[in-house]
């Protein structure tokens, strides 16, 4: 594993354990540079919850009174089932990581 890597999984572990971010306001991507990770797009694409949009892979939990952009954008990406969500792509990213 190369040090991009080891450092990411070393703080996915850290918010799996501990359930917190740097920033509240953006979600897994920018918080852990998952860009940086080869193939980011596959490990997204091969999570059972995978929203079917690499640049969101995290499906909104919008409803007809919440706009799914605006949940994104202004939700609670840390709270509820977002959390759920979040933490789940991270231990999927854990366990398949190189």
């Amino acid at each position: 594993m190369n040090l991009t890597n080891r450092m990411i999984k070393t703080k996915l572990q850290n918010f799996v354990k501990t359930k917190e971010v740097e920033y509240y306001d953006v979600g897994l991507c920018g918080n852990f540079n998952l860009a940086n990770i080869p193939n980011i797009e596959e490990l997204f694409q091969s999570w059972e919850c995978f929203s079917g949009n690499d640049t969101f892979p995290v499906k909104a939990t919008c409803d007809e009174n919440t706009s799914c952009s605006d949940e994104y954008y202004f939700g609670k990406l840390y709270r509820g089932e977002q959390l759920k969500y979040r933490l789940s792509l991270a231990k999927h990213i854990l366990n398949n990581l190189n």
